[in-house]
């Protein structure tokens, strides 16, 4: 997905719903592609979410293959949505992007999401990663209810 640099994703209140959900049902980091559409110049509307196997030996850290990431992405076009962002879970860190997070991002291209559930509240951060820079470069998120309420 190219993104202009004054990008806002909004999320969808059924895509912040599957991302508390996943992370509530999982000790290890969740990971996955949100998709979605252009809805002006400066907005995209992520509405899908769908979850890959992490393959990471740690818990604590993340690893797709580039090949369900492919296939994730094909499906998800062949729906028509069109922009995509690697979403992923810290669990007990902080929602800043570590050294592995950012080689990820550099290797796919794509903006990233991570996000975590603390206190009945969804908290997610974005950010892309300059070509061959490694810089965390901060995506603004809008969520469309960030309270959970069962």
């Amino acid at each position: 997905m190219r993104m202009r640099d004054r990008t806002t994703l909004h999320l969808t209140a059924s895509v912040v719903r599957r991302l508390a959900d996943a992370f509530a049902s999982s000790r290890r980091e969740v990971c996955g592609v949100v998709a979605g559409r252009r809805v002006d110049t400066g907005s995209i509307v992520l509405s899908g979410v769908s979850f890959m196997r992490n393959y990471s030996p740690s818990g604590a850290r993340f690893a797709v293959r580039s090949s369900a990431l492919m296939r994730h992405c094909t499906w998800f076009r062949s729906l028509g949505l069109h922009y995509h962002a690697l979403v992923h879970s810290h669990p007990r860190g902080p929602l800043i992007p570590s050294w592995p997070d950012i080689e990820t991002l550099k290797l796919t291209g794509m903006p990233g999401l991570i996000f975590s559930c603390r206190k009945g509240h969804v908290e997610v951060r974005g950010f892309r990663v300059r070509e061959l820079r490694g810089l965390d470069l901060p995506v603004e998120v809008r969520i469309a209810s960030r309270r959970l309420t069962r």
